[in-house]
This record gives structure tokens, C-alpha cells and sequence, in this order.
């Protein structure tokens, strides 16, 4: 009864915390992307322009830019901003003031039909999924060479929505599952999804949001837990202090404290 009790309170504290606070909720067009940092900066890739905003949605720097000739954004790192040019074969990065940095081009000696990318932590190389072999090949840019060749045997490429390293992990994301490799480019394990849930990270932990569920599970321990938050979105992020929600043409970013 008493354990009872105290998942309740727990439950009702992390909902309370939740509704005390709705920040600012702005409207957005043309949806593509977005990507929260651990600091609570957003950032969102809509309308032809990637915008940088501050904990409170503030705008701090905006990137015009076509988003129908981008094929992957990876904007978690907190030092470098990526994105894949499928038409050029290029890969820019940029700092998180979204001014460009950096790109490399992917000869076709490294890939032969460039698929997805993700930018790794070493921020000297990318991850690619190259269609041609239906393989995962890690590309050292510094050195000019692939330092990781794998065949991806239980996902066809075009059946991959993006690929994300994170806590040294690789996780390739399908409809259906979630293909976890490590750094040497060894799978480790799966896990299932269902088509209409969203994959996202917080801490040491990924979570799935099912309606307004959202599941946790520690990459290292496998521990799991849940909260059930009062408003339906079609995908959250979390940061240290905030919960963004996204629903049709809205965001809306809350105040927002994850019980321990």
C-alpha cells in the first residue's frame, strides 16, 4: 500500500511539475526536424530555415537553407551541427550558432550511394549508410578513411529513418525497431517500437512516447520507468529543466523536471 502510495505521489508530482509552467508556445510550418541540447537550447528545422533558439524560445540565430535537399540532420552534439547534402555529397558542419564550419565530401571511394549520416563525438568522423552494399561504414574525415565496414543484415537502408550516435552507442532507427551497434560497429541488441512512436534520449536513457506515456530505459543498466504526462504530442524532447512538445504547426516548451 505504501509502495502504492508513493508511485501515485510520484506520479501526480511529475504531472504537476509538468502543467505548473508552459514557457511560450510558438507555431511552426513545414516541420522536418528538431533537436534539444542537455542546456535546453532548440533547435528546429522549419519552412526552409533552421532556428536556434534559448531555453525560454527566445530566437538566437536562424540558417536559411533549402530543407528538401537535406537528408540528415544530427544537431545533438553540443559542439557541432551536421547536416547531409545527398545531391552534392557533401556534409557540412557548424557550430551551435549555425555558422558553417566545416563540410566533407564523400567520394564514392568511402560510399558508393550515401544514404544517412551521423556525426560522431571524436568530431573526426561520420557514420554513413551507404545503400550501394547495404552497409554501416564509419568514415574517419581527417584521415580520409573507413575505419568501420559492416553489413546491415536485419534492415534494408531505405527502410531506415535515421541513424544516431549517442553514449558511444549507435543506434539504427527503423518503424518497427531500433538496432543498437557499439563503437566498433558491432550490433548489441534491439528493440522494438511501433511505427507511430518516437525515439528520443535523455541522460544516459532512451525513451519511446506513446501517446502521453513516455517510457524510459537506462542504456546501461536497463533499468525502465514511466511518466504519464497530461498532454498528448506527436514527439517530445527533454533537457535538464524542460519538455518541448510537438503537435500539428505547434511547439510548446515547458518548465519541466524529470522525477529521479
Amino acid at each position: 500500500m505504501q509502495l502504492t502510495l508513493f508511485f501515485l505521489f510520484s506520479l501526480l508530482s511529475s504531472s504537476l511539475a509538468f502543467s505548473q509552467k508552459l514557457i511560450k508556445e510558438m507555431e511552426i510550418k513545414n516541420f522536418h526536424w528538431a533537436g534539444l541540447h542537455p542546456s535546453g537550447e532548440l533547435y528546429i528545422a522549419a519552412d526552409d530555415a533552421i532556428k536556434h533558439f534559448n531555453p525560454n524560445g527566445d530566437l538566437l540565430n536562424e540558417l536559411k537553407i533549402s530543407l528538401n535537399e537535406v537528408n540528415s540532420l544530427d544537431g545533438w552534439h553540443l559542439t557541432q551541427f551536421v547536416l547531409f547534402h545527398p545531391s552534392s555529397r557533401q556534409i557540412k558542419t557548424y557550430n551551435p550558432q549555425l555558422e558553417e564550419r566545416s563540410f566533407f565530401y564523400i567520394d564514392s571511394v568511402f560510399a558508393m550511394d550515401p544514404q544517412k549520416i551521423a556525426g560522431s563525438y571524436d568530431q573526426k568522423s561520420f557514420w554513413i549508410v551507404d545503400a550501394a552494399d547495404n552497409s554501416l561504414k564509419k568514415v574517419n574525415a581527417k584521415i580520409g578513411e573507413v575505419t568501420i565496414d559492416v553489413p546491415l543484415a536485419e534492415i534494408k537502408s531505405q527502410d531506415i529513418l535515421f541513424i544516431r550516435e549517442y553514449q558511444q552507442f549507435l543506434f539504427v532507427v527503423g518503424a518497427q525497431q531500433v538496432y543498437v551497434y557499439n563503437g566498433m560497429g558491432k550490433k548489441i541488441k534491439s528493440i522494438a517500437k511501433s511505427p507511430n512512436q518516437t525515439i528520443e534520449f535523455y541522460g544516459e536513457e532512451i525513451f519511446v512516447l506513446n501517446e502521453a506515456e513516455i517510457s524510459l530505459t537506462d542504456l546501461f543498466t536497463n533499468e525502465k520507468r514511466k511518466i504519464t504526462i497530461p498532454v498528448k504530442f506527436n514527439s517530445v524532447l527533454i533537457a535538464e529543466d524542460r519538455l518541448v512538445g510537438f503537435s500539428q504547426n505547434k511547439v510548446s516548451i515547458y518548465n519541466f523536471k524529470l522525477p529521479e
